[in-house]
């Protein structure tokens, strides 16, 4: 299931932030919303992932000092959540610190 770690509505901008982990496999969602997209997207919307496969969501975890899936997002919404619309890149500079890999994607 898809959790919130962040969102942020004002002025017809929207950001949102998503964390899931399936399958042992954590995917970062960032979904923004607003005129600033158009002029990336004919809809106003783009969409960025970060993906984890099962042994780096598993390095992240012990980089965090977490166990579970739920410590994880946990964890993840509180240590980043004074970066505000930055997290997903601020989670990215934690991992590279920590040799943590992922894959990006960005639908626009």
């Amino acid at each position: 299931m898809e959790k919130v770690i962040y969102k942020h509505e004002a002025n017809g901008e929207y950001t949102g932030i998503y964390a899931q982990i399936e399958n042992g496999k954590l995917t970062i969602t960032e979904q923004d919303i607003g005129e600033l997209e158009r002029e990336y997207s004919r809809d106003g919307e783009v969409e960025s992932f970060v993906f984890f496969d099962v042994t780096n969501t598993n390095r992240l975890k012990r980089a965090l000092n977490v166990s579970n899936d739920d410590s994880l997002i946990a964890s993840l919404k509180k240590k980043f959540k004074k970066y505000k619309g930055c997290m997903k890149s601020e989670i990215c500079n934690f991992c590279e610190e920590h040799d943590i890999k992922y894959t990006t994607d960005v639908y626009y």
